[in-house]
């Protein structure tokens, strides 16, 4: 068996070998329960590894790699933010509003246990609108 790929996450680890398995590669995660029983050890140990047949290392490394492009694209492309009157991409967008943000402050000075209200605010550059709701992603 050869390493593929090491992962410092569990998750991501998992994630990749079903994508292999999927495509008819065998794939098994070594030092997996390691990681889980005593955790401190992940970086010592080098993470996850992810192990597939020596035959088919290539196949394995050229999957993985068209599946990290395809995330990263998805990524880029659900992560811009437009307005939803000119359709310009030029979005700020504030977390807290100052009354509600100095409200939390307040009460949690005072011992109030209090959640952070926050309302997301966006505002265009280009037209100057502004809304509560999170904005649509970007659709070429």
């Amino acid at each position: 068996m050869a390493t593929v790929a090491r992962y410092f996450d569990r998750s991501e680890a998992l994630v990749a070998a079903s994508l292999l398995e999927a495509e008819g590669i065998p794939a098994r995660l070594a030092d997996e329960q390691m990681t889980q029983i005593a955790w401190i050890y992940t970086l010592a140990l080098g993470g996850v590894r992810l192990e597939v047949p020596d035959d088919r290392l290539e196949e394995a490394q050229a999957l993985l790699a068209a599946s990290d492009a395809r995330i990263a694209g998805k990524i880029e492309e659900v992560g811009k933010d437009v307005c939803a009157r000119c359709g310009s991409e030029a979005v700020d967008f504030k977390r807290f509003d100052r009354r509600i943000r100095g409200a939390s402050m307040l009460l949690m000075w005072l011992g109030v246990p209090a959640l952070m209200w926050s309302r997301k605010r966006f505002r265009c550059r280009e037209c100057g609108h502004r809304w509560n709701e999170a904005p649509r992603p970007s659709v070429e």
